[in-house]
């Protein structure tokens, strides 16, 4: 009967402390989740939930010679790495595809300039499928497709031509385009123009609409719809979650979209945060620029109402990064993010001392150029903390 008691206190005590374990953890997130139109919306506060965190960092890899021509770069803007850590590298300037592997070793070239089928003419990023090892590398009104080994494979003929690409690892295409709305029938004059997200199927790269926003900073100057751009300018920011998932949002509110492959919503994220007035400073400094442009009147420049909430997002599978916006005035030599993890759930506010292109399985990756040599690297920094990162969740 002693040994029942004992027994009976001991699993009450436990029972106890989980309970109050989770009750505490489940009370210090202070945000609220409800469902709005049958969509779960996950209503984060202005703070994280694990406060601010600096990234340690420490480079791990190098790519780039310029007295290899497997080694060497010209004009680098674009980068992928799969999930055995081969790194991809698109070249614009010299129209190729180079792969290297997981060391930083030459594996081979892909593709070259030319109009034919796998060659490019202006190549504008790459993404691996990681379930069938694919890679696609858009070239202006068509995607090339090369199979893992290199081969070219097919090329998918685009309706319209797309500003950006997100290539899922499972081989979902999304585009981001503007649509033109005109005023008359044989479409001379443009009313207004749409930022527009995009379904491209990939066999016969016809479209199917995921989001629309109005362009603000199309403005009728001089008889013409005119389009600004200006570094202020309210855009869809997306990424890959998984190869079924993608997060998106448009920079004029801190919201997120979940979707799966066929467009479906599955739920949304929100995050408490004021908008940032455009100054007079900066807003004379984007007039300066156009100064000795057409524009007879520079007050006709049109800005948002506010700064955009964020200038791009990440994703690492069990983790979402918006990057902070930084306006063009912004010199700062720090790099701010907002880290979610997979399920929407706001962690840690994430300082780090560059700039990433891409977070993948605990490294960072980027492009370096030199200013004084116009030497261009690859680089792979291993994140330090990243044990301490991953092991914070609300469970």
């Amino acid at each position: 009967m002693n040994n029942l008691f004992r027994f009976s206190t001991l699993l009450f005590f436990l029972v106890s402390s989980l309970a109050v374990s989770y009750s505490h953890q489940e009370a210090e997130w202070k945000g609220i989740v409800e469902i709005k139109e049958s969509v779960r919306v996950i209503q984060n506060p202005a703070q994280p939930l694990y406060g601010e965190i600096h990234f340690k960092l420490e480079e791990d890899l190098s790519v780039g010679n310029e007295e290899d021509e497997n080694y060497m770069f010209y004009l680098v803007w674009h980068i992928a790495v799969d999930k055995k850590g081969n790194i991809y590298v698109v070249d614009w300037g010299k129209k190729h595809v180079q792969v290297f592997d997981n060391k930083g070793e030459y594996i081979h070239t892909i593709g070259r300039q030319g109009q034919g089928p796998g060659e490019f003419g202006s190549p504008d990023g790459v993404f691996i499928n990681d379930l069938n090892g694919e890679i696609y590398v858009p070239d202006g009104f068509s995607i090339e497709v090369f199979s893992a080994t290199g081969d070219y494979k097919r090329t998918i003929t685009l309706k319209t031509y797309n500003r950006s690409y997100c290539i899922s690892p499972g081989g979902v295409i999304i585009g981001e385009t503007d649509k033109h709305i005109f005023k008359d029938d044989d479409k001379k004059q443009t009313s207004k123009i749409l930022a527009t997200l995009r379904f491209i199927n990939s066999e016969d790269g016809s479209e199917s609409t995921i989001a629309s926003f109005p362009d603000q900073l199309s403005k009728n100057i001089e008889g013409r719809v005119a389009k600004f751009t200006h570094g202020y300018e309210h855009e869809f920011h997306l990424g890959a979650v998984d190869p079924q998932t993608f997060v998106y949002g448009f920079s004029s509110d801190y919201l997120l979209n979940v979707i799966d492959f066929t467009g479906k919503l599955s739920f949304k994220i929100q995050k408490e945060s004021p908008p940032l007035p455009i100054s007079k400073e900066e807003k004379d400094a984007v007039r300066e620029k156009y100064r000795n442009s057409p524009i007879k009147n520079l007050n006709n420049i049109p800005f948002p109402k506010h700064k955009p909430y964020f200038g791009r997002i990440l994703s690492d599978g069990d983790w979402i990064f918006v990057m902070h916006y930084r306006s063009p005035q912004d010199q700062s030599e720090v790099w701010t993010m907002d880290i979610f993890d997979n399920r929407g759930y706001y962690l840690y506010k994430g300082i780090f001392p560059i700039q990433p292109k891409i977070i993948k399985n605990g490294f960072v990756y980027l492009i370096e150029s030199s200013d004084k040599t116009g030497n261009v690297r690859v680089k792979r920094y291993r994140i330090i903390n990243w044990a301490q990162i991953k092991g914070n969740k609300i469970h």
